[in-house]
């Protein structure tokens, strides 16, 4: 349960820390909103897809969780692998 936990408040950091960069201009906002879905959609909802993280998540992408840095696509992939281990079947 706690990783449940971990993983909703990864996403509200997630999304609040993209969508208010382009609050002031709509489409922007829009565009936003609908890549940071699909990022729920392929990568945290199982199966997950981590080509989908090439696509969609910046090269230089920096994450601390837990004390941990993640740093680059290639540190995420393997960080995602590893929770959905420990969450199989999670759907977000």
């Amino acid at each position: 349960m706690k990783s449940c936990f971990q993983l909703l408040a990864l996403a509200i950091v997630f999304t609040t820390l993209t969508l208010p960069a382009v609050a002031d201009n709509a489409e922007k906002r829009e565009q936003a909103e609908r890549v940071v879905t699909e990022f729920w959609d392929r990568v945290w909802s199982a199966p997950a897809d981590l080509r989908a993280i090439d696509e969609l998540v910046v090269v230089d992408f920096g994450l601390t969780s837990a004390g941990r840095e993640i740093e680059g696509r290639d540190n995420l992939k393997t960080w995602v692998e590893a929770f959905q281990e420990k969450a199989k079947d999670v759907r977000l």
